[in-house]
């Protein structure tokens, strides 16, 4: 990351509700939203398609040398090779695997590479598992974003439904239970786990509104923003 460039990292569990915040972050500030995560699901995604098998690291990181994968409407769609796969990529199947991918180090560093090309280019809100930490451990302005298990997997839901995903038999308590486990996954895996950078302020976004939480994110980038950057506050 240059000395020109300016981001703001939101790092947290799944669910937490930073990829909506740092959607609404991003417009709130007139900043460009990178998804860092999405670029993972794309991944994860093309191997399924493909039938690679996701255990194959070769096979794996001949799949993410080989693709391209772009961004647009202000980050809102993901395109592999040019198609619009935001809806695939968040399918139940791809956020269930997506740790496989995640934990291969060949993996990480083809996207974090990628990752901080995109940022080079602007002013960028970007959300993920380790930005603060591993990506832009520079960034001006870092963020943890947290809420509880039963929280996050109510969002989880909601979030199936309204897309019109595949929702389990088991409702929501088997969507609790990947919760659970994507935490533990996150956490524990040997490369980039999920942790909160040692200068990062953590945000609970339990008993408070979307809006309410955008506020407060708001009021904490314009405290630490240079001189200027945002006259009009």
């Amino acid at each position: 990351m240059t000395s020109k460039t300016l981001v703001v990292t939101l790092d947290g569990p799944a669910g937490s509700g930073k990829s909506t915040l740092a959607k609404k972050l991003a417009d709130a500030l007139n900043f460009q939203f990178l998804d860092t995560g999405a670029t993972y699901r794309a991944v994860t995604f093309e191997c399924m398609h493909r039938g690679v098998n996701l255990d194959d690291t070769e096979a794996v990181k001949g799949v993410a040398s080989s693709i391209t994968i772009t961004f647009s409407d202000g980050g809102q769609r993901v395109l592999i090779d040019g198609v619009d796969r935001s809806r695939e990529i968040r399918t139940r199947e791809v956020t269930n695997s997506i740790s496989k991918v995640a934990n291969k180090p060949e993996i990480r560093e083809i996207l974090v590479t990628l990752q901080r090309k995109i940022a080079s280019t602007g002013q960028f809100v970007t959300e993920g598992r380790d930005q603060g930490t591993v990506c832009f451990p520079d960034a001006l302005w870092k963020f943890y974003i947290v809420a509880s298990p039963q929280l996050r997997a109510e969002r989880r839901l909601a979030q199936m439904i309204q897309q019109g995903l595949p929702v389990p038999a088991e409702g929501l308590p088997a969507i609790l239970q990947d919760v659970i486990r994507r935490d533990e996954a996150d956490m524990s895996r040997a490369v980039g786990p999920l942790r909160k950078a040692e200068d990062a302020i953590e945000v609970s976004t339990d008993g408070q509104t979307e809006a309410e939480s955008l506020n407060h994110l708001v009021e904490l980038v314009h405290q630490r923003a240079p001189v200027g950057l945002f006259p009009a506050h």
